[in-house]
């Protein structure tokens, strides 16, 4: 493993966004919570992130945004803002399917806003350990342009600030940072802007001694935002374990692209519904908000829920897989795929599933099945290189890729 998770907020589609919250008023909205707009444009953060996070009695809303760092390959913005209130927090966040031990490296694409940005509760990124405890944090820009880095619970352990004017605000940043986890003096803290380095700290502790309740050191979850005074947008998230032999140091700067399924797969055991769709076409749904706060509506999770009226079915053991869009021309190296998928369960017992990616005419399943729930839910499977050549992922192998899943019990 390298690839532990990547997200480019670029889900089922892109579409022109506004900057303004947009308050629904034929449903009362529960004190503290801010409501998005219907319109699923505005809410498809939530697909492959939780958004778990509600506190206080101010304003403070995670929203996409016209701002942007690049087009997408539509020409339509993408990126996500968040802008929090003293007296608000909201945050995302991802669980991680098993856990990651030793190296942690994330990067991705930022933009410093005006407004509460460096105080001591305005972290960017936060990574957790199996004990639930703070390992590794990444800093917001404080006023003067520093970046800070912090490891150990409540930043116990370690806390580093690059020089002043690293950074400035309105301008997008590539922004990558390291952790090697030590309890001793084998620790390292290392990041980069734009690929030249700004913090550098070696022979350092950076984790707790003696490690997790696993005995190792370990990263297994991530929060984006998880602070008060908070103002910044960022693109093209990803996250690598040091792992393996590709994609296991710092990338430089580098974009996450989706491609959407455009026709059924070499597996077609699924039922579509409605009947006379294509596989394929079922798959492509249509996320939106239904209630941010109360009343509980059936199918809703965590404030949003799939649109069931489209959707492919079967319980038994059985494949299901799609061809998916071209890339562009890229002429890069492909630092690694993950392929998604959103899937609930709607008759009694137990149900488990694998997904799994086809190529040179095998099927690849991932390594983690994963119990279903009763809610829609998103699975994710990063995949660094290609597993049947064992090499990088090319353009051609990419663009005859399928991805599927398979109901194993």
């Amino acid at each position: 493993m390298a690839l532990v998770f990547c997200d480019g907020f670029d889900h089922y589609g892109t579409w022109d966004h506004t900057t303004d919250l947009e308050r629904i008023d034929d449903v009362p909205t529960p004190v503290g919570s801010a409501r998005l707009s219907t319109d699923p444009a505005e809410n498809q953060i939530n697909y492959k992130w939780t958004l778990s996070g509600a506190q206080g009695g101010g304003l403070g809303i995670w929203q996409y945004t016209t701002v942007q760092r690049r087009p997408s390959l539509t020409g339509d913005p993408i990126g996500i803002l968040v802008s929090q209130s003293i007296w608000y927090e909201s945050w995302i966040n991802r669980v991680f399917s098993e856990p990651h031990y030793n190296t942690l490296i994330v990067g991705f694409a930022f933009l410093a806003q005006p407004g509460y940005s460096g105080s001591a509760n305005s972290p960017i990124v936060t990574f957790y350990d199996y004990d639930g405890k703070e390992c590794a944090r990444l800093w917001a820009i404080d006023s003067t342009g520093r970046v800070r880095m912090t490891a150990g619970d409540n930043e116990s352990l370690q806390s580093f600030y690059s020089a002043i004017n690293t950074t400035e605000l309105y301008t997008w940043y590539h922004c990558e940072a390291k952790w090697v986890f030590d309890d001793v003096d084998g620790g390292s803290m290392e990041c980069r802007i734009n690929e030249v380095e700004v913090i550098n700290h070696t022979g350092i502790q950076t984790y707790k001694t003696g490690g997790d309740s696993q005995g190792n050191f370990s990263f297994v979850k991530v929060m984006v935002g998880k602070g008060i005074h908070n103002a910044f947008f960022m693109d093209d998230f990803y996250v690598l374990d040091g792992e393996g032999v590709y994609s296991n140091d710092f990338l430089g700067d580098c974009r996450i692209d989706t491609l959407y399924p455009n026709g059924n797969g070499y597996y077609t055991n699924f039922t579509p519904y409605p009947e006379d769709n294509e596989n394929w076409e079922n798959v492509d749904v249509e996320l939106f908000l239904r209630n941010a706060g109360y009343p509980f509506y059936e199918d809703q999770y965590y404030g949003f829920r799939i649109d069931w009226d489209t959707y492919n079915e079967a319980e038994a053991t059985v494949r299901e897989c799609y061809n998916l869009d071209s890339i562009v021309a890229l002429d890069r190296p492909i630092y690694g795929i993950q392929t998604n998928s959103v899937v609930r369960k709607t008759d009694a017992g137990h149900k488990r599933i694998e997904q799994f990616v086809r190529t040179h005419g095998e099927d690849y399943n991932s390594p983690n099945p994963v119990d279903v729930g009763d809610f829609s839910r998103h699975y994710y499977y990063p995949v660094t290189v290609n597993p049947y050549t064992g090499e990088q992922w090319t353009e051609s192998e990419i663009n005859s890729l399928q991805s599927g899943i398979e109901i194993i019990i």
